[in-house]
């Protein structure tokens, strides 16, 4: 008889818990490149700088964002994997899964970074990667609040949570590691820039000493004679 292996995927069944917070990813995922593309185009018109390349640095800002997160997730099925129970054959179709996507997320996000450094004109207009990075930084915190909350009812509920406790606990350390370092990445590197201390006015230097007044003059007139 033939050995039974499990789908690499049906891990996801034990993620229906979270599945409201999961839509609302995607969604955040699909309007979120929508609202940075207007808000870029009109930063752009306001500051009256036309940036030719702006359509190629948005499509390549994109699948480098898809790239990014399939990394994530492949590091989620991989810790996922240590942390599950069972033998090697168990845990087999998980980290080979895990490995695609690393394998994936690896090409996608290697090459459009390679083209966006090398290839555009991203040094002189940074406002669009800005942007990016702090799409991936919401994104990224919304995976990471949503395994928080998973984590926090497993923490506390009754009983043993199984795999899927070790699902939503892997999924936290890496999403809310990820989390950690993309925002202290954003603000070394977009961050605003600490205030300098301005100068003081510089005061006019004195001018000559006044000439000294005769004496005389420094009296007061001598009040007309009375009659």
């Amino acid at each position: 008889m033939d050995d039974f292996e499990p789908s690499p995927f049906s891990m996801f069944g034990i993620m229906s818990m979270v599945a409201p917070a999961i839509a609302m990813m995607l969604f955040a995922v699909l309007w979120g490149a929508v609202i940075v593309y207007a808000l870029a185009r009109w930063k752009q018109n306001r500051a009256g700088v036309d940036d030719p390349q702006f359509g190629l640095k948005f499509a390549l800002h994109l699948f480098r964002l898809i790239g990014q997160h399939l990394l994530l997730f492949a590091g989620f099925l991989l810790l996922y994997s240590m942390l599950l129970k069972g033998n090697a054959n168990e845990r087999s179709p998980v980290w080979r899964a895990a490995f695609g996507f690393i394998t994936a997320g690896g090409i996608v996000f290697g090459a459009h970074t390679l083209v966006l450094g090398s290839g555009t004109n991203q040094g002189m207009f940074p406002a669009l990667g800005r942007l990016f990075a702090g799409l991936s930084m919401i994104i990224t915190g919304l995976f990471a609040t949503a395994a928080l909350i998973g984590a926090t009812q497993t923490l506390f509920a009754k009983g043993s949570s199984g795999d899927a406790g070790r699902a939503i606990w892997s999924a936290l350390l890496v999403y809310g590691g990820a989390w950690v370092v993309q925002g202290a990445l954003y603000l070394t590197s977009h961050g605003q820039q600490p205030p300098t201390m301005m100068a003081p006015p510089m005061m006019a230097p004195p001018g000559p000493p006044a000439p000294a007044v005769p004496e005389p003059m420094r009296q007061p007139l001598a009040a007309p004679p009375t009659e």
